[in-house]
């Protein structure tokens, strides 16, 4: 990956220390730090596994009685937390060696008073110290762009937010959905249009159909494609998705119209413009800001239900939604 090549040019060094809850970055970064260790030359590696404080005494006989004329090696050292009290001499001590090997040492989940600890310290101040903990839902877009930038892809923020909601925060399912995407579209940029259209590649109804049927008012016709919808697998938080991005528009619309600012001004600063901007407008001819509120609150309920945190049908709900959308009469 292009961001852990950033990571070796700015700190080029031989010894790592990894550590974090989260799995995926962890186990990727290693990964590229084992490739880069044999494109260096570096073609033996050592692997050690500590469970016990035993353990660390058999690691540093066993390095002791290496040739100090061997060729370089890659020390893999994945000790359990509870027995790095017990291993911080022999960690010193390998942190010591006069000697070209490189060093990773790879731990999980840290605590507030293990980053306290003495080993801590030693690891964190003598290794270039890496930690990987899961991205919050607010970072996780950050995370999609890097992740498409490894591949020379520039994704939007609107798209970002659509995988990220897919995949739950799981960064491994994210991954994958990616190097999906980059095979599936042909293009530098990655869009939400795109995204959408990559799940109903060829399809007779696409999803922004059913958005531009909804905000125009027609029932029929809006009835009519979600069914279709649901018929050729597409995933109901996709639907709902989509459809909760032009509530929540709708609602911040009024509310700012509410408090003064004027239609044009909004739709600039959301930059919203053409036949988009048309079907926003002919939606805020229907309903007002509490209805369109109610919406928002169903749609959200709704992914609740997707999720599965709460009960019943979300193609059911996604219907009943539909057809409160499009019954909104003009105040």
């Amino acid at each position: 990956m292009k961001s852990f090549d950033r990571v070796f040019e700015s700190c080029p060094g031989k010894t790592f220390f990894v550590y974090g809850a989260e799995p995926f970055q962890g186990a990727e970064f290693c990964d590229v730090l084992k490739l880069k260790a044999k494109d260096q030359g570096i073609a033996e590696r050592l692997v050690f596994e500590v469970s016990t404080k035993e353990c660390w005494h058999k690691i540093s006989v066993e390095l002791d009685s290496l040739s100090l004329f061997a060729s370089k090696r890659l020390i893999e050292i994945y000790p359990e937390v509870r027995t790095l009290k017990d291993g911080k001499e022999t960690l010193d001590k390998i942190l010591n060696r006069s000697n070209s090997d490189v060093l990773l040492l790879k731990v999980g989940h840290l605590d507030f008073k293990e980053k306290k600890s003495s080993w801590f310290s030693m690891l964190s101040n003598k290794c270039i110290t890496l930690c990987f903990d899961q991205p919050t839902l607010n970072e996780m877009p950050e995370w999609i762009s890097e992740r498409f930038a490894s591949y020379d892809k520039k994704v939007s923020r609107e798209a970002a937010g659509l995988i990220a909601e897919r995949t739950e925060g799981n960064l491994m399912s994210t991954a994958h959905e990616i190097e999906k995407l980059v095979l599936l579209i042909d293009s530098e940029s990655i869009t939400l249009s795109k995204v959408v259209d990559s799940v109903l590649d060829g399809a007779q109804f696409s999803i922004y159909d059913y958005r531009d049927s909804l905000l125009k008012g027609d029932l029929r016709r809006s009835v009519k494609i979600i069914t279709y919808l649901k018929n050729v697998g597409v995933e109901p938080l996709v639907v709902n998705w989509i459809i909760r991005k032009e509530l929540r528009d709708l609602a911040q619309l009024l509310v700012r119209h509410a408090d003064g600012e004027s239609f044009s001004a909004i739709f600039k600063s959301l930059r919203i413009w053409g036949d988009r901007l048309d079907l926003l407008k002919t939606a805020l001819r229907r309903g007002n800001v509490n209805s369109w509120f109610e919406l928002l609150i169903e749609s959200s309920n709704i992914g609740l239900t997707i999720k599965g945190a709460s009960d019943g049908d979300p193609w059911e709900k996604l219907g009943l939604l539909t057809v409160r959308a499009c019954s909104l009469c003009p105040d």
